[in-house]
């Protein structure tokens, strides 16, 4: 098996027999495929308004809770230009 990766690793180009030998050891692979693609692009801000993925507290919040970007949408471009 040639393990130099110049692309995405696939579950079907791995030799399951030779790595594990065991009932459900595709699953296994499959799993960890699929949980090792990368994250969907999206903005920053798309981010923090996803699943409240950003939770500001009371103490130092004047709206607390998750966050909503539209509450603030001047901060939008600013957060569109940071890294992801």
């Amino acid at each position: 098996m040639n393990l130099a990766l110049t692309q995405p690793l696939a579950s079907e180009d791995i030799d399951l027999s030779s790595l594990l030998g065991f009932d459900g050891a595709e699953a296994v692979i499959e799993a960890w495929c699929t949980g090792a693609a990368p994250d969907p692009r999206e903005t920053v801000w798309e981010w923090a308004d996803r699943d409240g993925n950003v939770i500001l507290p009371a103490i130092s919040a004047a709206e607390a809770g998750a966050y909503d970007s539209s509450r603030t949408p001047y901060l939008r471009e600013i957060l569109s230009n940071l890294p992801p």
